[in-house]
């Protein structure tokens, strides 16, 4: 692929210096630039492999020489590049070093599909080296590739991959010799592209995933307006005031008793998994931050909900409505960071002070630390490690994990303590954002967890020590603080917010009038389209077509170019549309070639596709954003109403109380609760709706109480007291399927089950059954089948644990739980477990059959049999255990008690002929020949090539 010469049987190297300066000079006039303007060092010397191919030996500190490709056919090098980049790829390319170029050139040749290569070199001096070794023009002259060539900006970087790293997978390539050569200028670069990239990917990756997630969750949470604040109150409100901020790694559990020396004299900022251990040892934080958009990440506070807590919770706009809903804190902050689908409400709300980016919970709390003014800020419980094998948390988390993650690649860290700490590149990640952070704001930062990872930026402190430096001011309170700023700043502006979301309806509404012409127009273009193609017509161009056709083509267009232009709108649509946006990239690209290779009219044919499918998504996802506003607004014009109705009385107070309680707002109905049971403790509607604040928020003893009132002042109201029941039990039921199915990989606590399913239990009413219990149960049934034969009894054990809480209402959990036990050959706890089943469901064959199997180990014989014949009066499947039992007594020698077994057997089932042939085995043992010959011969009757009876009746008649 490179040309040489050849002169009298050598080799010569062929300078493509001035060949590649001039293809740069002419395309790439920046980078011509650059290289104009540097002096180049040699990083080494050029040389021909015996193969014909340019190869360069870096100068090296060491006397050993050190080539930039192993192999004498350097292509043979950048070959292990297809190998990680499949044929088929459509994402991002991106190589950390470039070497001489030949991995790029060959990518650039064998990876068509590849739509951007970016090639970072942090060294000018090998880049000059590349541009008179090889010929680069390919690369150069490529509109996929980008260069970013000596001290890479990163800034400049980021903008060019964001939306491609988004959107799609992204490989990273290393050229390894150069880091050997010079691993600080190469190590470092790849450092830092690896963790953009990663957090782009990351980003992009969870935007697919969790897209409408996002969008729901902050519209949902936006119902909250009216009980809410955002971050311009806080700004400043403690500054200069010490803050520390405590996360809920392993060494937390080292700092529980100085945390507790530090209240009131500090900003104690608590991540929400920090909550629980937190509380448990005495000590309350002034704000509890959540980030987490998954309902899961309710459940670490859900221990808490029946208390007012004197604290403020700040959460971000995207985060699970369970939290902000459901969670009794004194004041909640809606926070809302940069982000393009909401920047259209942070104006409209009037919001100047944003959250920081966050990739954690933990720089929510720094962000906040930030906004507050504090100074200085202490990290405490932020291992950013596994400090412990014990839990990936501190002790009490009700969220964690054990051990260290087998799916993740391990690192060893610098520790603050010295040595190194195991970690991954994860919490390298956040690592990494915390430091960006703490670069590009000017802070007195501290690191005083007792464990974990050197934060650079923030020196290592013990606690005691910077509570003793830092604390010795006069005692304060933040609590004060914020409800002083909250009693003196203006309410949220809600009708200024309802007026704009009536105004984006009718935007709407406008748009979707469009779109509706343009997938008309589409459908009929796409019918004129395929007639063409089935005439063969030739049509090079669109001056070709048909006038019907172009006409209705010049309106398409002129229909998309106008819905093109509402960039602004869709925007707020990104993450509805997130999906397609990466497709319509890759299609494009597709088409186009089939462009090239098929001809104008089949590419007009793909095109109106991929256009229709487009407007299709945009025109569903309008529809689901005009939905969810009017909704919003609905509700908070319904609120605004009641909250205005004078005098308020028991309908206005029972309708505002079911507006919430129809929105998820639990919280907010329950502080309206006691005035309305006080002026209306015999009304029968109240308490069914006490009822269901109560079960939402986990009071469950005080929801069965209300709904028991209800149904005596109401009879009738026992169909809907059923109803709620199912409906909240359901939410549990719904996580354990979610999160506690014990498969590899992902979110999977299975040491929640047993919470989640004794939650709903607690709600079921005596003897009923829900649907998705059934279901669930079903579901995990499969999968303990599967790792009992897989003998994965551990992980079944763990399974059912979980499930013992709710066994009294399926008692197929013990006879699971049998099995297992007897798989390990604990025959008595098998049986325990078996009977105990019995007790509650003695019609099923398959629990008598086991509990005979289990009294047969025990050499309980009678009680076994007795057992069998109860199983094989239920189902005659289950005689097999007879044929078991008559082979177990002829190992025995007793061939007279292991013929009966075997006839019992056989009575049962007939089709088992084998059971003759032991019968006729044991005649024969005991010198019956006749007999013996007599069931051989049923057997062969039966079977005439049952081979072991041939053999048999053969022996026998000798």
């Amino acid at each position: 692929m490179i040309p040489f010469r050849r002169t009298c049987g050598m080799t010569l190297l062929t300078d493509w210096w001035q060949s590649n300066i001039d293809a740069l000079a002419q395309l790439r006039p920046a980078i011509y630039e650059q290289i104009h303007r540097h002096h180049p060092i040699p990083v080494g010397r050029l040389i021909i492999t015996s193969s014909g191919f340019t190869n360069l030996i870096y100068e090296m500190d060491q006397p050993s020489s050190h080539t930039a490709y192993h192999c004498d056919t350097p292509w043979q090098d950048a070959e292990a590049h297809l190998e990680i980049v499949p044929p088929d790829s459509h994402g991002l390319v991106v190589f950390v070093g470039i070497g001489l170029g030949y991995g790029p050139l060959l990518l650039l040749n064998q990876r068509p599909s590849i739509p951007r290569i970016v090639l970072l070199e942090p060294s000018l001096d090998l880049f000059c080296a590349a541009l008179r070794a090889l010929d680069l023009r390919p690369l150069i002259s490529s509109d996929k590739v980008e260069f970013f060539l000596g001290e890479v900006d990163m800034t400049m970087f980021e903008e060019s991959v964001a939306r491609i790293a988004a959107l799609e997978d992204t490989h990273i390539l290393r050229h390894a010799p150069s880091f050997t050569w010079n691993n600080a200028l190469y190590g470092a670069l790849n450092d830092r592209a690896y963790m953009l990239l990663n957090q782009l990917n990351a980003g992009g990756g969870t935007t697919r995933k969790c897209g409408r997630m996002f969008f729901h969750n902050r519209y949902e949470n936006l119902a909250l307006l009216r009980h809410s604040h955002n971050l311009d109150l806080l700004k400043g409100l403690c500054e200069k005031r010490p803050a520390v901020l405590v996360a809920a790694g392993p060494s937390l559990d080292q700092s529980l008793p100085d945390l507790k020396a530090c209240q009131g004299k500090c900003v104690l900022i608590a991540a929400d998994s920090a909550l629980a251990p937190l509380l448990k040892a005495g000590i309350t934080p002034d704000f509890v931050t959540s980030i987490d958009f998954l309902d899961l990440n309710f459940e670490k506070l859900t221990p808490f909900l029946n208390q007012e807590w004197p604290f403020s919770l700040v959460t971000m706009i995207k985060a699970t409505p369970l939290v902000p809903k459901r969670f009794p804190a004194r004041h909640l902050f809606l926070a809302f960071s940069e982000d393009r689908p909401h920047d259209w409400i942070v104006e409209t709300l009037n919001i100047k002070t944003l959250a920081p980016s966050c990739s954690s919970v933990a720089h929510l709390s720094l962000g906040l630390a930030l906004i507050l003014g504090a100074d200085p800020i202490l990290f405490v419980g932020q291992d950013l490690g596994f400090t412990t094998l014990c839990g990936d948390h501190a002790s009490g988390t009700i969220i964690m994990r054990q051990d260290l993650p087998q799916d993740r690649e391990i690192f060893h860290a610098p520790a603050i303590n010295g040595g190194t700490v195991p970690t991954d590149r994860q919490l390298l990640s956040l690592k990494k954002h915390f430091e960006d952070i703490i670069a590009s704001t000017p802070r007195h930062y501290l690191n005083a967890s007792a464990a974990g990872v050197v934060i650079d930026g923030a020196p290592a402190i013990l606690l005691d020590k910077a509570i003793h430096h830092y604390m010795q001011q006069e005692m304060f309170t933040v609590t004060s603080l914020v409800d002083k700023a909250i009693d003196t700043t203006p309410a949220v502006p809600v009708a200024s917010f309802i007026r704009r979301c009536r105004s984006s309806i009718k935007h709407i509404d406008v748009l979707r009038k469009t779109l509706a012409k343009t997938i008309g127009l589409a459908h009929q273009a796409k019918g004129h389209v395929a007639d063409l193609l089935k005439q063969s017509r030739s049509i090079p161009s669109f001056d070709s077509l048909p006038q019907t056709l172009a006409r209705q083509l010049s309106n398409f267009d002129a229909l998309n170019r106008s819905l093109d232009q509402q960039e602004p709108f869709w925007i707020q649509l990104l993450e509805l549309n997130f999906e397609i946006l990466s497709e319509n990239d890759r299609w494009q690209q597709k088409n186009q070639k089939i462009r090239e290779q098929e001809g104008y009219l089949n590419w007009l044919s793909v095109e109106l596709d991929r256009i229709d499918s487009v407007n299709q998504c945009r025109n569903e996802s309008t529809a689901t954003y005009r939905q969810t506003l009017f909704h919003l607004i609905t509700h908070l014009h319904q609120e605004t109403t009641l909250l205005e109705r004078k005098p308020p009385g028991r309908e206005r107070d029972l309708t505002l109380i079911r507006l919430y309680v129809h929105t998820g707002d639990l919280m907010t109905a329950r502080r309206l609760l006691p005035s309305l049971l006080a002026a209306h403790s015999s009304d029968a509607e109240a308490m069914l709706l006490a009822g269901e604040i109560m079960a939402g928020t986990l009071n469950i003893p005080m929801a069965n109480q209300h709904w028991a009132t209800a149904i005596e002042l109401k009879p009738e109201l026992a169909s809907r007291v059923t109803a709620l029941r199912q409906r909240y039990a359901d939410e549990w039921l719904g996580a354990a399927d979610r999160y506690a199915n014990a498969n590899e990989g992902g979110d999977n606590f299975p040491h929640l089950l047993p919470i989640w399913l004794g939650r709903a239990d607690a709600l079921m009413a005596e003897g009923q059954q829900l649907p998705a219990l059934t279901a669930l149960w079903k579901k995990h049934a499969t999968c303990l089948e599967e790792w009992l034969k897989a003998e994965k009894w551990q992980t079944g054990e763990l399974i059912l644990q979980g499930w013992q809480v709710i066994a009294h209402r399926l008692p197929a959990i013990h006879y699971h739980r049998a099995k297992y036990a007897a798989a390990r050959n604990d025959h008595q706890a098998a049986l325990d477990m078996i009977e105990t089943a019995l007790s509650l469901d003695q019609n099923k064959a398959q629990w008598q059959a086991m509990a005979a199997r289990q009294l047969l180990a025990l050499g309980r014989f009678n009680e076994g049999i007795s057992h069998l014949q109860k199983a094989v009066s239920i189902d005659r499947s289950t005689a097999d255990l007879w044929e078991e039992i008559g082979e177990n007594l002829a190992r025995s020698g007793d061939f007279n008690g292991a013929i009966m077994a075997f006839e019992r057997c056989f009575i049962a089932l007939p089709d088992h002929i084998d059971v003759l042939r032991k019968m006729g085995d044991c005649y024969l043992n005991l010198h019956q020949p006749s007999a013996a010959i007599a069931a051989y011969e049923a057997a062969l009757a039966k079977e005439p090539t049952h081979n072991a009876s041939l053999v048999g009746l053969a022996n026998a008649k000798k």
